[in-house]
């Protein structure tokens, strides 16, 4: 018997409850900041740099994300295809490779909550 909730999404098995929360709240409310909150969230699990994720919340939008060593490009890619999983859509190859700062994850973040259609369940 699993201990994972029903209601988690299986592409969140595995990852911290908090992230799971936040997920859950951004899929009631459709909020672009709640999604903020989940993205960044999930971005502390996958690079295991919660704390410095976390200051991203409000750093500037020309922030370097990679330069200031808080994340790697292999976590920007990981999140890049759990958003891809959760939320059925495709991010381009060259919009990923662009994205170096806060300000280009929120404008993915933003880019997601508009998007028409329904997220996988």
């Amino acid at each position: 018997m699993s201990d994972t909730p029903a209601d988690t999404h299986p592409r969140l098995v595995g990852f911290p409850q908090k992230v799971q929360d936040d997920y859950k709240r951004y899929m009631e409310t459709k909020d672009s900041g709640d999604l903020s909150t989940f993205v960044l969230s999930a971005l502390g699990f996958l690079s295991e740099d919660s704390d410095g994720v976390e200051a991203l919340s409000s750093a500037p939008d020309d922030t370097k994300l990679i330069e200031q060593s808080v994340i790697d490009s292999l976590a920007v890619a990981e999140l890049m295809f759990l958003l891809e999983d959760l939320f059925e859509f495709s991010i381009d190859d060259e919009k990923m490779r662009e994205m170096e700062t806060v300000g280009d994850l929120k404008a993915i973040a933003d880019d997601l909550n508009n998007q028409k259609g329904t997220p996988s369940e």
